[in-house]
């Protein structure tokens, strides 16, 4: 008996992200908003001025007052003591206690006023003497539990950046912060659309006939297969009706020539949308000149040149990227530009396995490409037509399983994480994604930064980027692949 597989034989885990500037945490009796608005009556941002390590001191000034009657300018004293006090000098190596760096601090609670907090890369609990004179004596992980380990007392407050906590209290203090107290999206129970003799491989979303309603094409070399959705979440299998005989491994849809209708790339062959005795159907055409014995892994079309026609890139295993330029108007055929871009250097991966992200990292108007394989590729599009790599010190590591198989993850997204008008990258490893913010064009690995912006489930295939909840924000979906 043949073993069937489902449609979707994958799942996916979303990170739903409240708000650009007001990152998610877990605990929700203790977040940053609750020490804010109710449990402190001071919350000051301060800049280290000099740190005496083996004294357990770090002087400081109050640089921001957010909320309370600290000024701005007041000299403060920062004294580390009991085992806090050894810890200075530990962490002044590792760069927490520097001239220059910032402390957020949250001081005077209701009941007990000379209570404060301070967060410098890790939370470290005392009292105020005076204002100008602050002990330190336990840190956030101080208490013992009855088992006695040690219990983070603040566990799910905050785990990322100073900078970021204090980005975060700014966005508080404005009252522009977005920070429900608990996820309003909710899914319906999965449908099963079929049920094939071999795993799916590709799929689309797509409008195929123009009708207002989203489509599902599902590549498998069971044999492809086309749902029209005919009803709000019902849908017919039509793959007989739409002309096609086909196994492939990779799908793309778009309109090719510019006629209006939908046209199809699977694999490197195209099929042409038309109506044909009163009904849209799909006609086999031409089949990319690949040329190439390294296997597919695939094909998309991406508009490279900027004449309005979508072109085509490739990703071959074991063989890179190549990209073909469409010669619309006039001709259903395409060139290779592989070497003409600049995609047949070193630098930008040729001959390597990889999965592919197209985006716009720059905001110019054109394609760029990241290439999932080796130390990762991020290929920007020169004025020229050109795909140069930008240098980075980002650490990816995309071989997968107990054999480290590559390009079996990193296919990621573009998508504006902390600028609504700059894109960043979304990157899926084996294990969790990296968050990779555009700092002036540098690609920077942002994921400890932020609070609870990781996941760390197994087998990441890839991650796609939308506003799940409707609120302005992007969200994160990583398909997690079941092998």
């Amino acid at each position: 008996m043949t073993k069937k597989h489902a449609l979707f034989y994958f799942t996916i885990v979303i990170l739903v992200c409240w708000g650009s500037w007001a990152h998610a945490v877990i605990n929700v009796g203790l977040q940053p908003y609750d020490l804010f608005q109710s449990r402190y009556k001071q919350v000051v941002i301060l800049t280290i001025d000099t740190v005496e390590p083996q004294a357990g001191l770090v002087y400081c000034k109050v640089t921001e007052s957010l909320k309370g009657k600290i000024g701005v300018g007041q000299k403060i004293q920062l004294s580390f003591v009991g085992d806090m006090k050894q810890m200075v000098a530990q962490y002044d190596e590792q760069g927490d206690f520097k001239p220059g760096k910032p402390i957020v601090c949250l001081a005077g609670r209701t009941r007990r006023t000379k209570d404060l907090m301070i967060y410098a890369n890790g939370f470290y609990l005392g009292q105020m003497t005076d204002v100008a004179h602050w002990t330190l004596d336990k840190s956030g992980q101080a208490m013992t539990g009855v088992d006695g380990q040690a219990i983070n007392t603040l566990a799910g407050t905050w785990n990322g950046s100073t900078e970021q906590l204090a980005r975060m209290v700014r966005d508080i203090a404005a009252g522009r912060d977005f920070f429900p107290r608990k996820a309003y999206a909710r899914f319906a129970e999965d449908r099963l659309l079929d049920d094939l003799d071999k795993p799916v491989t590709g799929i689309a979303v797509y409008d195929l006939e123009g009708d207002g309603d989203l489509d599902i094409v599902a590549c498998s070399h069971a044999g492809d297969q086309i749902y029209l959705q005919v009803k709000p979440n019902e849908f017919v299998n039509a793959t007989d009706t739409m002309g096609i005989q086909s196994r492939s491994r990779t799908c793309s849809l778009a309109d090719m020539n510019g006629d209006g209708l939908t046209d199809m790339l699977l694999d490197q062959t195209l099929y042409l949308g038309q109506f044909a005795e009163k009904r849209f159907q799909f006609a086999k055409g031409k089949t990319l000149p690949i040329g190439s014995d390294k296997p597919l892994k695939s094909a998309q079309w991406v508009e490279l040149n900027g004449d309005g026609y979508p072109d085509v890139l490739v990703s071959l295993a074991g063989g890179g990227l190549r990209a073909f330029q469409n010669l619309m108007p006039g001709s259903q055929g395409f060139t290779e530009t592989t070497e003409k871009m600049g995609l047949d250097q070193d630098l930008c991966g040729v001959g390597l396995d990889g999965l592919v992200t197209v985006g716009d990292w720059n905001g110019d108007g054109r394609c760029d490409v990241f290439y999932a394989a080796a130390q990762g590729f991020l290929l920007q599009q020169t004025p020229q037509g050109q795909f140069e790599a930008i240098p980075h010190a980002v650490s990816f590591q995309f071989n997968s399983g107990a054999q480290g198989k590559p390009g079996l993850t990193g296919a990621g997204a573009f998508l504006p994480v902390f600028q609504p008008d700059v894109m960043d990258l979304v990157v899926p490893l084996e294990e969790g994604w990296l968050i990779i913010a555009n700092h002036k064009g540098l690609p920077v690995d942002v994921t400890d930064w932020g609070n609870e912006i990781s996941e760390g489930s197994q087998a990441h295939l890839a991650t796609i980027g939308a506003d799940l909840n409707l609120d302005g924000y992007w969200d994160f979906y990583t398909i997690i692949a079941l092998l």
